[in-house]
């Protein structure tokens, strides 16, 4: 009886070897029994996310050789179309790869910001910019952030008078 148990063991041992060899073959040249869903949307976006890399960068390398001429304008109108176009494809197949976390961070900025009251927010008095309108410095001149406080360039306060702004020239 202990030589059947033995050979019967070696047999399973063989038998679990060689499928266990069968699958990583199959695996190790692309064609694997197991779907892994989350490894399968993982490659599929990165393969997006590669995609859009190169549009981006045909654009604009179509754009600069435009620039220099190097494209007649009848046909950057019709490679501009065709790139633009499956641009906004494979950006429409990111989003909607992003869309269930949407409503998620929705409500947790909707949370966060009623922790703090809708009044905890005011706009300082006089301070209060047009989104169009740009924000420039007094003394120098330079467009900064809406919300500078200090310029980027000269350093001044941000809607000081022009007396301030001298001030921090010298």
């Amino acid at each position: 009886m202990l030589p059947i148990f033995f050979a019967t063991l070696a047999v399973l041992a063989l038998g679990t070897a060689l499928v266990a060899l069968w699958a990583s073959f199959r695996a190790a040249f692309g064609a694997s029994d197991v779907a892994d869903v989350t490894n399968v949307e993982a490659e599929s976006k990165r393969v997006l996310e590669e995609r859009k890399k190169a549009l981006l960068s045909n654009l604009h390398d179509l754009e600069f050789d435009h620039g220099l001429g190097k494209i007649a304008d009848e046909d950057f109108q019709k490679l501009d179309v065709k790139l633009r176009t499956e641009a906004k494809h494979v950006l429409r197949l990111l989003d909607d790869d992003v869309r269930p976390f949407r409503a998620r961070a929705a409500a947790m900025i909707a949370e966060a910001i009623g922790d703090l009251g809708e009044a905890s927010y005011r706009e300082p008095a006089g301070e209060a910019q047009a989104v169009d309108e740009p924000n420039r410095c007094a003394a120098c001149e330079t467009v900064n952030d809406l919300d500078a406080t200090f310029c980027k360039k000269c350093g001044a306060r941000m809607g000081a008078s022009d007396e301030t702004a001298e001030e921090v020239d010298e």
